[in-house]
């Protein structure tokens, strides 16, 4: 499907085998990355993973970011920079002021980046804490002389880590979530699994996710009918080139489909070069909180709601589907903390 977004053509790739041809036969040609004027304002003239052009730059910061996160973070692209996706025309940034609301915007974010390098700069000539953080990692990166990394670059990074987490797994874990809900039998096998596997421990941590079998399946059916970014980022074409509804856990659980990018029915975290950096990140903060929930509590729904009547109505927002309405339900406690 072809679309005219202000001066910019765009193409919606929208079956496996065109995305296959995009993400992977022709991959380094779709390898960069369109720049909507709020990621070159805020994000320090593009300088994050998720905007920064192809090239050796790229893969320089994205080794760096490799190396202070071992996961990194799911890029988030937010209402207000989708926004300006819609108003590429030079003269309508200006007419509607976007322009000099994004720069005051920046200037407020990087002040508060600001004080969180300094903060972390003191600290660490103070003590020799053996714990890193992010910050610290990319500071110790940096004084590395095979990356050349600016103190611009570590702020971009930051955004990335801070942006990304307002949504992608919050969203997801709430889907996840509504979706145990209306299917009770889910919701039940899906609680038996990690009250056995944690049962003896007493309390959940990431030791024994890999036996998570079921909670797994859960989750990837989730992102599959409910994926928190389902346009993926925008992709730049490089050169001229020719490409040509039931919530079942139970189809991932002896399947070789993955998050990894390479079944082109299946692509949450998109594929190829510009893959999503923070997978791992972000599948870990899903998968901890629903185990956190289904080992300490059971779940019903107030007032007597049937679980075919919880709304899973969808709402647009950005590059973020949302639920629309709230969901509220009742925890009733199993295994007190």
């Amino acid at each position: 499907m072809h679309l005219q977004l202000g001066h910019v053509s765009t193409i919606l790739v929208s079956t496996p085998e065109t995305a296959k041809q995009v993400m992977k036969t022709q991959d380094i040609v779709f390898a960069s990355r369109f720049q909507p004027l709020a990621a070159k304002i805020i994000s320090y003239d593009s300088a994050n993973i998720g905007f920064l052009p192809y090239g050796d730059y790229w893969r320089q910061m994205r080794l760096a970011r490799f190396l202070a996160s071992h996961a990194g973070s799911p890029v988030n692209l937010t209402q207000l920079l989708h926004s300006t996706m819609l108003t590429e025309a030079a003269w309508l940034q200006h007419i509607t002021g976007l322009e000099s609301k994004l720069e005051k915007l920046h200037h407020e974010i990087d002040r508060l980046l600001d004080e969180i390098i300094d903060d972390h700069i003191v600290v660490d000539n103070n003590t020799t804490s053996m714990h890193e953080d992010l910050v610290d990692v990319l500071l110790r990166v940096q004084n590395d002389e095979k990356y050349e990394i600016t103190r611009k670059n570590i702020k971009a990074v930051i955004l990335d880590m801070f942006s990304a987490g307002t949504d992608t797994s919050a969203t997801t874990v709430d889907w996840t979530m509504a979706e145990m809900l209306t299917n009770p039998s889910v919701l039940e096998k899906a609680q038996e699994e990690v009250r056995r596997v944690f049962g003896e421990k007493g309390y959940v941590d990431e030791s024994k996710f890999d036996q998570l079998k079921y909670l797994k399946a859960v989750i990837k059916e989730t992102l599959r009918l409910h994926p928190p970014a389902p346009l993926l980022l925008p992709r730049l074409s490089r050169e001229k080139c020719e490409i040509d509804e039931c919530f079942k856990a139970e189809r991932f659980l002896d399947s070789s489909i993955d998050f990894n990018g390479n079944k082109f029915e299946y692509i949450p975290f998109g594929a190829g070069r510009r893959m999503c950096p923070g997978m791992s990140f972000g599948l870990a903060n899903v998968e901890h909180p629903l185990a956190l929930f289904q080992y300490h509590f059971d779940w019903k729904l107030p007032n007597g709601m049937k679980h075919q009547e919880l709304d899973m109505s969808q709402l647009y927002l950005g590059v973020t589907v949302r639920r629309q309405l709230d969901m509220h339900v009742i925890p009733i406690i199993t295994n007190p903390v």
